[in-house]
């Protein structure tokens, strides 16, 4: 029974990881029309408060993607760019591109606490680095960095750069890495020293705008202008694989319990999925619909759904010939996609059915929880299917059906041993998963029906 088991083990927690691609298809499965003036740019997840913040041009929206409903909002942020979250300071920080400062403000309240103005000009991007505690603002028309303290809101340093920063990425252990878009490079910048260590041509990518890093893999995702997905060897520079995108492309992101890198591409109106098969070798899952205009996104990595949002844009004829048309936002329009797998839930709902109550709480609470069902389809779903019976990868691969009477008449603690310490060609999971989810994962399994 043991070594039956871990078949099933291996086929569920192995799978995702084996078959190509990832078989799992992304859609639009909620659209919300939030409204609201202004423009739009950056969106940045907040996985502790579960709130979605967006930058809409002299204000930030804030909203809650599970509802669909705006929970908050900070003022005052003259062409705001960016929010960059510090969970451990408790503050949020924006970039104000039309007047050169960065606003800080409460992560709770989310009240305005503090205005820092910057030498550089038209700040961009930005990002907080909890390896140095230190804020980054990646600065366009300047073609310069400004570093701030996080926790006394003091600048630190301004750093030059070779060109034109786009999007930048922390690596968690002290780097800053940016995009440099006029000269289609990569600039590696040192955190605690504020200075640049090394800047890579990123040939054949041209404009990177975008980018997102897989950490523990060292993998950096830069999204170029010309249709191509830039994967770079982040101690080398190296261009390892260019994968092909929709046209576009103006935000990137990287889901490490899947390793899906995504491309949102605002001209094409869709979501290009690459699956990072191995540190080296990328494939294109597919290019799931969205809408046109759709350009910028945040990862939730709660439930792994993507946010992205667009609008009803009206053009107008040019002012001159030979100009380009005049575009304007349609008011009431503004919205916010939510794009996950196929058949998955795109919000959480409290059940309503009072005889659950009748039910193991165990299996009741583990069957609610978005976060367990997120396990499930991360680890399991590819091959087993939503409701466990088996994907048709998953079939070909001879996985059995989670429901099965093997499966039912195995003990939670075998499962859980195996689980933990791995079997055949099934590794442990014991440092990758803790006690609680294991328990879960295996909770779930059983409530399938």
């Amino acid at each position: 029974m043991r070594k039956q088991v871990a078949i099933l083990l291996a086929m569920a927690c192995l799978c995702a990881g084996s078959v190509k691609a990832a078989p799992t298809q992304y859609q639009v499965k909620q659209k919300y029309v939030l409204g609201g003036d202004g423009g739009w740019d950056y969106l940045t997840f907040d996985p502790a408060g579960k709130r979605l913040f967006i930058s809409r041009g002299t204000h930030v929206m804030v909203v809650d993607p599970y509802k669909g409903s705006v929970v908050g909002d900070i003022p005052d942020t003259p062409g705001v760019h960016g929010i960059a979250l510090a969970q451990d300071l408790g503050k949020g920080f924006t970039s104000n591109g039309r007047e050169n400062s960065v606003t800080v403000f409460d992560l709770k309240t989310l009240k305005q606490t503090d205005k820092i103005k910057i030498d550089g000009e038209n700040p961009d991007a930005i990002l907080y680095d909890p390896s140095s505690k230190r804020v980054f603002t990646f600065n366009g028309r300047s073609k310069n960095a400004t570093v701030i303290d996080a926790a006394n809101g003091k600048v630190v340093a301004t750093i030059p750069l070779d060109g034109k920063p786009e999007f930048g990425v922390a690596d968690g252990k002290g780097g800053v890495f940016v995009n440099i878009e006029d000269k289609s490079e990569l600039t590696s910048i040192d955190a605690k020293k504020a200075t640049v260590i090394k800047t890579w041509p990123l040939a054949p990518c041209e404009e990177p705008s975008g980018l997102a890093m897989d950490q523990k893999h060292r993998r950096l995702f830069a999204g170029c202008s010309n249709k191509m997905m830039a994967v770079v060897d982040a101690d080398s520079g190296k261009v390892l694989a260019t994968p092909a995108i929709g046209e576009g492309v103006d935000a990137n992101a990287f889901d490490a319990d899947q390793q899906l890198a995504f491309s949102s591409n605002g001209r094409d109106g869709n979501l290009t999925v690459v699956h990072e098969d191995s540190p080296g070798k990328f494939s294109v899952v597919e290019n799931a619909p969205t809408e046109k205009f759709a350009r910028t996104m945040a990862l939730d990595t709660t439930n792994h759904d993507v946010y992205l949002v667009t609008a009803e844009i009206e053009e107008a004829p040019p002012a001159k010939e030979g100009e380009r048309p005049r575009r304007s936002m349609k008011p009431g329009t503004f919205t916010l996609l939510v794009v996950g797998a196929a058949g998955a839930p795109a919000k959480k709902v409290a059940s309503k059915d009072t005889s659950t109550a009748k039910k193991s709480a165990a299996s009741s609470e583990t069957t609610k929880d978005p976060a367990v069902e997120a396990l499930y389809k991360s680890k399991c779903q590819a091959c087993h299917g939503a409701d466990g019976a088996g994907s048709a990868a998953g079939k070909k691969m001879g996985a059995k059906d989670f429901k099965s009477a093997e499966v039912a008449k195995a003990s939670d603690t075998d499962m859980i041993d195996i689980t933990k310490k791995g079997k055949g060609k099934m590794p442990g999971f014991e440092s990758k998963l803790t006690n609680d989810q294991i328990s879960a994962l295996i909770k779930y399994i059983r409530s399938l029906k």
